[in-house]
């Protein structure tokens, strides 16, 4: 899928993904030798913490993926669990404490959280989509809308036969993984009345789907418009790590 002006959009979303908070403390040296099985690692080949929300959970991060200088330690992240009085691993992955809990079923969201491993759900009253805002000369920059009652969806390289200009939009379910509206758009073909080229707003319905959770915030990705022409659907411009 094309995934069109991505830095500008990831500019005007908001600064780096902040760091995960967490209230986890550091293990102590015998629950580092319970964890490791080893006690003649260094403390710069390992940073073991152990959950405060349940202590038979802990995480264990590599720092440093040099065999030379930590040998037989792998490159990562691993979530480990105290069953019958032995750590075993649950979960290992790399370390990107951005990743969202949902997508780590092994590990409970607040263990997950609390160890630093992964992020927490971004709330549904979050959820955006994005319009595009045009100045006299055409020139086009998107902004970003919560729940909007006018939203331009036409971007600078979309066909100008398109339908995207919606205005009088009442959404229902915003925020869920369908959010749907009811408004007017305005045709992009005009009428000749009497020698004149008038554009009569329609009814239109939108479906806004497909959410992309991203820094902070949930993004609609897709958007289908029905109007009495028939049923179309289109991509909407989105924020992308790395563009």
């Amino acid at each position: 899928m094309r995934r069109p002006f991505l830095l500008i959009v990831l500019a005007l979303a908001g600064a780096a993904i902040p760091p995960i908070a967490s209230a986890s403390r550091p293990a102590t040296e015998s629950e580092v030798v319970a964890i490791t099985g080893r006690s003649d690692l260094g403390d710069d080949c390992y940073r073991i913490r152990i959950s405060t929300v349940d202590p038979t959970w802990a995480s264990d991060q590599t720092t440093s993926s040099s065999e030379e200088e930590c040998p037989g330690r792998g490159d990562g992240m691993a979530a480990l669990r105290l069953t019958n009085g032995a750590w075993a691993t649950v979960y290992s992955g790399p370390n990107e404490p951005g990743t969202p809990c949902r997508v780590i079923p092994e590990i409970p969201a607040r263990i997950g959280v609390d160890l630093g491993i992964c992020r927490p759900p971004i709330a549904k009253s979050k959820t955006t989509i994005t319009c595009w805002k045009y100045n006299r000369r055409g020139k086009g920059k998107p902004v970003v809308k919560r729940r909007p009652k006018s939203c331009i969806t036409l971007r600078p390289e979309d066909p100008l036969k398109l339908n995207g200009d919606f205005s009088r939009l009442r959404w229902r379910n915003w925020g869920r993984s369908v959010a749907t509206a009811k408004g007017l758009s305005k045709p992009a073909h005009g009428e000749n009345v009497n020698g004149r080229l008038v554009f009569r707003k329609i009814s239109v319905t939108l479906r806004a789907y497909d959410v992309l959770e991203y820094d902070g915030r949930r993004y609609y990705t897709k958007l289908r418009l029905t109007t009495r022409y028939g049923t179309s659907t289109r991509d909407l411009a989105e924020p992308h790590p790395g563009g």
